[in-house]
């Protein structure tokens, strides 16, 4: 997963979505790897962050966000 999607309305009745993405460059990845974390492990953890930071916006902003949707 590079991106969730959330409903955020315009204004009422008018809907749009909000882009949550978190990517590393190339350089901001050699970092991580010089830390030790690379690979699937790194990928796990941008995943890990993307889904805190989602459940963050939407929190502030007032929106539903469900990690897990049936």
């Amino acid at each position: 997963m590079d991106q969730i999607r959330l409903q955020y309305p315009l204004m009422q009745g008018i809907p749009a979505t909000l882009t949550i993405s978190i990517k590393a460059t190339p350089s901001q990845k050699a970092v991580a790897a010089a830390l030790g974390v690379e690979g699937a492990e790194l990928n796990n953890l941008i995943a890990q962050r993307l889904q805190d930071a989602a459940f963050d916006i939407a929190s502030a902003l007032g929106i539903p966000y469900d990690p897990e949707p049936s």
